[in-house]
């Protein structure tokens, strides 16, 4: 096996873990980061990013690149209840567009007062990507396909087993510090035994159907962020992804009544979907299928002497308002700094203990 030693070792690849890179990266401190998936995002999750997030990704300089990337949903907002696509009345569509402008207007103007940033929507599909490209032309490392298979801890550091998943090759990594950044499902958090709290699954389970098809003829420009689908046999909600023909379609299922993600093939999706729209002849192309539950969930302490927790594997949130995703990235923020002071021998260790105690603070309050 081969033998290396970085400072940090950043267990996770989605924005939380790339975040992490970058901040660690801005202070020049060099890390490795595994990911266990073959690349970045593939499904549109984690689309809102608030203005104090935008703050931070101005301090990466990546605020006008993420900026752009969010022209395509930078005046979609609100929400609208129909029976299906096809009967939305375009009269309703302008007096609520109009209505949400207005409100719009008054939140930016507030914002303006307070930050030199404003609040973006960009999917996770496009924001990844943007991470990644920066954090490549920095000296850190990310490797893709390679998975955490083990680690112990000792009083001066982690050691660290990964494999690269492609060729079944182990690599022994000694690092200073470990950054749990490997999702809700967290193995980390779970070999550590450090127990979650919160209500859990609260608003049931979900399958997120991301799929293409051309709804501009239904929907003229639209600028709803959510259009609420009544019709019963095919109950759910339309998420723009692009603003042009790229959506997501929320559809709830019950697991007491035996129903399973399994049960939502690409054709009985395509149906649904179908449905929803009010329409039979419309060419639609599924691009991926994920099942989610909303869940509220808090590991009880967010770090274990050297190995820290962030984003998902230290909290989860519902998605609403896209707390979940900023949080995390906001955790990578206040980490960043502290393991490069106590790195470079400018603060105590004590310092690590106030990331628990600042992020944990702001998970749990209601």
């Amino acid at each position: 096996m081969k033998h290396k030693h970085v400072p940090v070792l950043i267990v996770g690849g989605g924005l939380t873990g790339l975040t992490s890179a970058l901040f660690l990266a801005r202070h020049n401190i060099d890390y490795l980061l595994v990911e266990k998936h073959a690349g970045t995002a593939i499904h549109p999750k984690a689309g809102g990013i608030t203005f104090r997030t935008m703050e931070l990704f101005r301090q990466l300089g990546l605020e006008k690149a993420i900026r752009t990337a969010s022209e395509p949903l930078d005046h979609i907002r609100g929400r609208i209840a129909v029976e299906t696509i096809k009967n939305i009345d375009p009269t309703e569509l302008k007096e609520g567009e109009s209505t949400q402008r207005e409100i719009d207007k008054k939140i930016v103007e507030m914002i303006e007062k307070i930050s030199p940033s404003k609040a973006a929507s960009c999917y996770q599909i496009d924001l990844e990507p943007i991470l990644l490209r920066a954090a490549e032309q920095g000296e850190g490392h990310i490797r893709y396909n390679t998975e955490l298979v083990a680690y112990q801890q000792d009083n001066l550091g982690v050691t660290a087993t990964i494999m690269d998943r492609e060729t079944g090759t182990k690599e022994i990594i000694r690092s200073d510090y470990l950054v749990a950044a490997d999702g809700a499902k967290s193995t980390i958090r779970k070999h550590m035994k450090i127990p979650t709290t919160g209500r859990g699954v609260i608003g049931g389970h979900y399958i997120n159907i991301y799929f293409q098809a051309d709804l501009s003829h239904f929907l003229k420009g639209s600028q709803f962020g959510w259009i609420q689908i009544l019709n019963q046999e095919a109950f759910g909600a339309f998420i723009t992804v692009n603003n042009r023909d790229e959506w997501i379609y929320h559809v709830a299922y019950n697991p007491s009544n035996g129903e399973r993600p399994e049960d939502f093939s690409e054709e009985r999706c395509r149906e649904i979907i179908k449905k929803a729209i009010g329409v039979s002849n419309l060419d639609i192309v599924i691009l991926s299928i994920l099942p989610w539950a909303a869940v509220e969930k808090t590991a009880t302490c967010f770090w274990d002497k050297r190995v820290f927790l962030v984003g998902d594997a230290a909290h989860l949130m519902p998605p609403t308002g896209g707390f979940g995703s900023n949080t995390g990235i906001q955790d990578a923020h206040n980490l960043a700094w502290k393991l490069a002071a106590v790195i470079r021998k400018q603060a105590h260790p004590r310092l690590l203990q106030t990331y628990h105690d600042e992020r944990h603070h702001v998970v749990a309050r209601p």
